[in-house]
């Protein structure tokens, strides 16, 4: 993060991002003014977020050894740890952090519990223990990365996050980012679809022959991306890689909001239900028959929308949100905001894949 103009400007911008409503957070401070500032900064944050703070640990400027605190740390049982050091002091804390174990407490390793074919090229994978229990399921757009080992090389042993990532010059896995579609915080269960592309990546060829009792290797999540309820029309644009985020967002939404959502997929066959307390609009776009990752199907869609006037006070009341192949979300964005004149903050697109690669991006 860029270093703000003072401490609760930059604990704002940094809790905003990495923290979010119903987590738990201790904190590692620095005994002197500015690191006060900060973890006052940040306790205030966590009021306006709705997270919990659950204690914090004062240490000298320059100490080179955190070893005594690190027990009291993990004690806290913290979901996000906030390290409010300088320089070297930030380096060894953290680096001491994960060597005492604060990540690899977190087990990697989850089983899967069933899987449903939910259209024809979309797969649903449900996985989930108790070492889910505190799973910071956010809801929205929230993301998880998964492991795949080749069946050749042999994956650490016992697998954690620290001994993956120490063994990633031997053994290092395919990496794929996922929507959690679903969490299921009482049943300590989430759902992942795995879009079934013609090219065969690893993570679609995972979730083809996935049974109950595999398992899933799972890193994570990222925080989540949730539209904000006070904009008054939200847009969801992107194809079936997109899906599940558009599904957990539109969750989200209160009843008295004004969705509309365009999704393109394969054909009517890939059509499937939403949830959402609101009542989106909602256009199938079939390609029937078209490759995935051309442009012009879904960006007609997006030149079609009927868009406020620059500057116009509808213009600082709506939201886009678009994901999908690189190609793709690169003109839809072009467009929206070169074209259409929507401020850039306005419109939020991500890369899920890029045509010619095995795989989500």
């Amino acid at each position: 993060f860029h270093e703000a103009l003072n401490p609760h400007m930059t604990t704002a911008a940094v809790a905003r991002h990495a923290i979010k409503k119903g987590n738990k957070v201790a904190h590692l401070v620095a005994d002197y003014a500015y690191g006060h500032e900060m973890l006052r900064g940040f306790k205030r944050a966590l009021t306006t977020i709705g997270a919990e703070s659950v204690g914090e640990l004062l240490h000298p400027i320059g100490a080179p050894d955190y070893s005594t605190l690190m027990p009291r740390l993990r004690a806290m049982k913290p979901d996000v740890l906030c390290i409010s050091n300088f320089g070297r002091d930030q380096a060894n804390s953290i680096k001491q952090a994960a060597d005492f174990g604060m990540k690899q407490q977190m087990k990697i390793v989850v089983p899967v519990l069933r899987t449903d074919r939910i259209t024809p090229r979309m797969v649903r994978v449900t996985c989930g223990d108790d070492s889910l229990a505190d799973f910071p399921g956010g809801g929205g757009d929230q993301h998880v990365v998964l492991y795949f080992y080749d069946p050749s090389t042999p994956s650490p042993e016992p697998l954690t996050l620290e001994s993956a990532r120490l063994a990633f010059s031997i053994a290092r896995p395919a990496m794929r980012s996922y929507t959690v579609r679903r969490h299921d915080p009482e049943r300590h269960e989430i759902d992942i679809d795995f879009v079934l592309h013609e090219a065969d990546g690893p993570a679609a060829r995972w979730a083809a022959h996935a049974n109950p009792g595999d398992d899933l290797i799972v890193v994570g999540p990222s925080p989540a991306y949730t539209p904000d309820p006070a904009i008054g029309r939200q847009i969801f644009v992107g194809d079936e890689t997109a899906l599940p985020a558009i599904d957990a967002m539109l969750r989200t939404l209160p009843a008295s909001a004004h969705a509309e959502v365009l999704i393109e997929v394969a054909d009517e066959a890939e059509r499937q239900p939403l949830a959402c307390p609101a009542d989106p609009r909602i256009d199938w776009l079939f390609r029937d028959g078209r490759p995935a990752g051309v442009p012009d199907h879904l960006l007609a869609a997006v030149r079609a929308l009927d868009l406020p006037e620059p500057g116009s006070p509808e213009a600082h009341d709506i939201a886009v949100w678009a994901a999908g192949e690189r190609a793709v979300m690169t003109q839809v964005r072009q467009h929206l905001v070169t074209e259409r004149g929507l401020g850039r903050a306005v419109v939020r697109s991500t890369v899920y894949w890029r045509a010619g690669a095995a795989g989500p991006a």
